[in-house]
């Protein structure tokens, strides 16, 4: 950075400060947490000589400015602007505050092969058989999604499962997507679900909670689930060659749905953008229409030669969006229709007053909201007064009437 260069911003804004090039920065705190680093990182007026890049908005820093920098990860720094964003920085200085005591561990070891962990404190897990044959069926407590070939810890006295991965969630920790150091929370009570307010699915299993609302009086609705509270950057996603970060808190459209996000991880070597919706979808499924397993598949936008149909409604794709799909049998299926609303919830479990049962038997059931046949991988099926069962296909079905609770089913009062 030449001196020449320096001048000329001056003269086209006289407050901005030649020693870092950023509006105010007498008023910066010295030492601070942002979400996006596991360590504190501190003012710093010169960076030195280096090919620097934020680690907030991933571009490129002038090292005379300055800016934040990690004492612990040498080529760690970011603008001051961007360190004290208010959805990076919570507002705290601690200059004078001691270091966080290190965390918890989220379970502790009986041997090589059992833990307690602190969701489970009664039983111990153990490590699952490689030989068990019926892991699609088996749910991890966690993030509900399907135990399959995955290492999985099991308990020793009732059906409980965590994915070895999920047993590892750290109790407490930061998340790109919030400024507050959030808490892992597991269920309260059989049958409560939750709606992440980033990837916005309905959700059962574990999830991370703010509690700053404690210390400062003021509510904090933070609540996602698991999924989306471990993602971490750089992100990568096997449908995109490049890495995605969350860059800025632009509305932008999702490179996989086309629907506009709030929440979005971004490339920064292309304008493809990822809505968190999208980004936690699982990679591999399981379904009834097809013997194999489904992965994830994008479109080719520009081809308009083939049209592609969905084998569950058989209703069309569309070629510009993502979708599951079988590369033996070229079977091509909406992401809806595979997953439902429901996918996160565990079967054989009660919510709205009705049983979450399994769509694997011989015959559909009639949705009563729709008039449909359920068609989703699961139904809520509930019994009314006069020993009549009737089913639900979906939670938009059964949620139609916002005034009802979650006690109670649409079509149960």
């Amino acid at each position: 950075m030449n001196a020449k260069y320096l001048s000329t911003i001056f003269c086209r804004n006289p407050y901005v400060c030649l020693e870092c090039g950023y509006h105010g920065c007498i008023t910066l705190p010295r030492v601070i947490s942002i979400n996006r680093h596991d360590h504190r990182v501190s003012r710093s007026y010169h960076l030195g000589h280096g090919d620097w890049e934020c680690g907030v908005c991933r571009e490129k820093m002038h090292w005379p400015f300055g800016g934040f920098s990690c004492k612990r990860c040498p080529n760690y720094a970011v603008h001051s602007k961007c360190a004290t964003r208010d959805d990076v920085w919570d507002g705290e200085e601690l200059e004078d505050e001691p270091e966080e005591e290190e965390e918890e561990a989220p379970y502790k070891e009986v041997n090589e092969n059992e833990i307690i962990h602190f969701s489970h404190e009664e039983h111990n897990l153990r490590l699952g058989d490689d030989n068990v044959i019926d892991c699609e069926k088996m749910r991890c407590d966690a993030c509900i999604l399907p135990i399959n070939s995955d290492i999985f810890f099991k308990c020793v006295q009732c059906n409980f499962f965590l994915h070895k991965v999920c047993a590892s969630l750290p109790r407490k920790k930061r998340n790109i997507l919030h400024n507050h150091k959030v808490d892992l929370r597991v269920r309260d009570k059989p049958g409560k679900y939750f709606e992440c307010i980033y990837c916005l699915q309905f959700f059962d299993g574990f999830r991370y909670t703010c509690k700053n609302s404690l210390k400062s009086f003021t509510r904090c609705s933070f609540k996602i689930d698991v999924r989306c509270g471990s993602i971490s950057e750089p992100f990568n996603h096997e449908l995109h060659p490049h890495p995605l970060y969350r860059t800025s808190r632009e509305t932008k459209t999702c490179g996989a749905c086309g629907q506009e996000s709030d929440y979005v991880l971004s490339c920064t070597s292309c304008k493809f953008a990822l809505g968190m919706e999208c980004a936690t979808l699982p990679r591999t499924v399981k379904h009834r229409c097809d013997d194999h397993v489904l992965s994830l598949h994008f479109g080719d936008g520009n081809s308009k030669s083939t049209q592609l149909w969905c084998d569950i409604c058989e209703g069309k794709t569309d070629p510009r969006v993502w979708f599951y799909g079988c590369d033996s049998c070229g079977t091509t299926l909406h992401i809806k229709c595979v997953l439902g609303d429901m996918y996160y919830f565990k079967p054989g479990n009660k919510y709205l007053g009705a049983e979450l049962v399994s769509n694997d038997g011989m015959t559909r059931p009639f949705c009563i909201v729709c008039k449909n046949r359920c068609m989703f991988p699961s139904y809520l099926k509930a019994v009314v007064d006069d020993s009549t069962v009737e089913y639900g296909c979906s939670m938009g079905c059964c949620t139609q009437d916002t005034s009802k609770g979650q006690d109670e089913l649409l079509y149960t009062i």
